[in-house]
């Protein structure tokens, strides 16, 4: 991702994790919502906690794609880029297992 070529892969997968981070934070807090409705144990406090921030998070992705594609700097973008990468890998990552805590603890 580092030469001009790649410009328009990169543009690609930003717009990409950009849709998938808005239904990801869509899904983390309707997650929460539906843990807190539901009056579960003590382990899921910590779990709504937990999706609470991955929302954040997805939200946080979103405006750095959304910079990451405004800017006109190539060396910025694509220090975005990766920067955006692993910020959704491990938020998605967090996700899954707190999904597994979930499953687990929970039900």
């Amino acid at each position: 991702m580092t030469t001009s070529g790649d410009t328009p892969i990169q543009r690609d997968e930003l717009t990409s994790l950009l849709s998938l981070s808005g239904t990801l934070a869509g899904l983390c807090i309707g997650i929460v919502a539906f843990i807190n409705t539901s009056h579960r144990g003590g382990a899921a406090t910590a779990i709504d906690d937990v999706l609470a921030v991955c929302a954040a998070t997805f939200l946080l992705c979103i405006y750095l794609i959304t910079f990451a594609l405004r800017t006109r700097s190539h060396k910025r973008a694509v220090l975005l880029a990766q920067i955006i990468e692993l910020l959704f890998l491990a938020t998605l990552t967090v996700m899954t297992v707190a999904g597994f805590f979930m499953v687990y603890t929970v039900w």
